[in-house]
């Protein structure tokens, strides 16, 4: 619990990644950013150090992890904790100038697909409402907790959907209701 208190919680943990996403959406709004045009070899280049740079701050943690493997030293720990936020910031600030500015090619494509339109309405709006869930969830308990790496996260799973599962269908078919009285509200509106 102390490190959700000192780390999960507290902003400066995770103000690498938020000062990315300000610089490159200042830099974008900024007309003479925008001017600039890559050549296609820069930009493949950039594509190239992008993926090497989501890669290894993906799968970087498997040698940590893995049981034959030999085990991460302080400072190997303490380098992969500091850089992972920006790394992957950094990840996400070139996609998206690279989709912006015409240079995703098929990641663009992948990403504006109209498929991901209804997906992104279901997780905006469970975004907005996972903390109350969360703690419906936990104060609804009636005796303590017992964390335990084995049987914690199956168990906790399967305990969250059922315990969440009738909420969020209430509140899908919540959206689907105010979505329908919108369409009709502006049929009869306009």
């Amino acid at each position: 619990m102390e490190e959700f208190n000192y780390l999960y919680v507290k902003p400066y943990c995770r103000i690498h990644s938020y000062l990315v996403g300000l610089v490159i959406g200042y830099l974008m709004h900024r007309r003479a950013f925008r001017a600039k045009q890559l050549s296609w070899p820069l930009a493949v280049i950039f594509w190239f150090i992008t993926v090497a740079i989501a890669l290894s701050v993906t799968f970087g943690p498997f040698t940590a992890f893995h049981e034959d493997a030999r085990p991460w030293t302080m400072s190997e720990k303490i380098l992969y904790n500091t850089t992972r936020h920006l790394a992957w910031g950094i990840v996400l600030a070139w996609v998206t100038y690279a989709c912006e500015y015409g240079y995703g090619g098929y990641v663009q494509d992948f990403l504006s697909a109209r498929f991901w339109i209804p997906l992104g309405r279901l997780t905006y709006s469970t975004y907005l409402v996972h903390c109350v869930l969360i703690n419906v969830m936990y104060f609804g308990y009636r005796s303590g907790l017992l964390f335990s790496t084995q049987w914690w996260m199956p168990c906790r799973f399967r305990l969250t959907h059922r315990m969440t599962a009738p909420n969020i269908r209430s509140m899908i078919n919540m959206m689907t209701v105010m979505d329908k009285a919108s369409t009709v509200g502006v049929i009869f509106l306009t």
